[in-house]
Formats: structure tokens, sequence, C-alpha cells
């Protein structure tokens, strides 16, 4: 039988990662993130952020509300 695989999955990074990336000081990145700004994921109480989404928030502008887990 053969061996499935398991897609990739995208490497989603940390605020300080994002906050490197971006030169942004991390508290303006958990400051958009809290308000909705910036497109995050929650994973129990740590954000995570997918480069692609933040990529196209960006392209918009930075000011597309879309990607808030709520």
């Amino acid at each position: 039988m053969p061996r499935t695989t398991t897609p990739a999955l995208p490497r989603l990074m940390t605020a300080q990662e994002l906050a490197d990336a971006l030169r942004y000081p991390i508290s303006r990145v958990y400051e958009l993130s809290r308000t909705g700004e910036l497109p995050h994921i929650r994973l129990g109480r740590a954000l995570r952020y997918d480069p692609a989404a933040v990529r196209a928030w960006l392209d918009a502008g930075g000011t597309a509300a879309n990607g808030r887990d709520g």
C-alpha cells in the first residue's frame, strides 16, 4: 500500500518575528492584532501570523480587517 504524504503546512511567524520583519515595535504588532486590523491566528494564548495573509494585508494598504479570529 503506498504511503500517503501530508501536505506541507505554511510556516507561521511569531509576533516577534513579524515585528522584526516589519521593523515595528512588538507592541504595535499586538495592538494591530487586538484591534483586528492585522490578520492573525490564535493558538491558545499565542498569536501566529501567516506570511501570505500579512503580505495581502500590506498589499491592501495595511487597512483590511480580514483574518481576525474573533
